[in-house]
């Protein structure tokens, strides 16, 4: 094998040496290192238009359940009351998880409507669901799913397609 043959293999076949030390750290972390995780930093607004959207919905539907059926927003208030809690707090929760579901799905008010929802599975985990255990009937898996999500749109934001971003724009 000739020289030149050899020089012409030698790329593909043995990768060049790697800097080692501090210009190593430097150029990982300016180079291909840290650009996945900005590429995936990119799409946080499409991830919390994602958690938006899948929260605004199960808490829409949740709430329209409560409000809407005939009798069961009467229901709902007297389970309340069973809990050792204000009746009136029934209402309350009913209505936040229905109007705060539809702001979400919205992008209005996403602050809000999360802190209400954050709230409202809280008070769900502590007073329903936590005796369970975390996994099977009645555990409280799912509601601090949903918390984590609300939790998740506090610090986030609303994301993409949300009225706030619109409406509320910083001048």
């Amino acid at each position: 094998m000739s020289r030149n043959q050899k020089d012409t293999l030698s790329p593909s076949i043995f990768p060049p040496p790697r800097p080692r030390g501090l210009q190593h750290t430097l150029n990982w972390a300016s180079g291909s290192g840290f650009g996945l995780i900005v590429r995936i930093e990119k799409l946080r607004p499409f991830v919390a238009l994602c958690a938006r959207l899948v929260l605004g919905s199960i808490m829409l539907l949740h709430g329209w359940a409560k409000v809407v059926h005939p009798g069961s927003l009467h229901g709902f208030a007297m389970f309340v009351a069973h809990l050792g809690m204000p009746g009136w707090l029934g209402y309350v929760a009913a209505f936040t998880e229905l109007l705060s579901g539809a702001a979400l799905i919205l992008g209005l008010f996403t602050p809000i409507a999360a802190a209400g929802i954050a709230i409202d599975m809280a008070v769900a985990i502590l007073r329903v669901h936590l005796h369970h255990g975390l996994t099977g009937s009645g555990g409280f898996e799912f509601p601090l799913s949903l918390l984590a999500l609300a939790l998740v749109l506090l610090a986030d934001g609303p994301g993409w397609l949300a009225i706030d971003r619109i409406v509320f724009r910083a001048s």
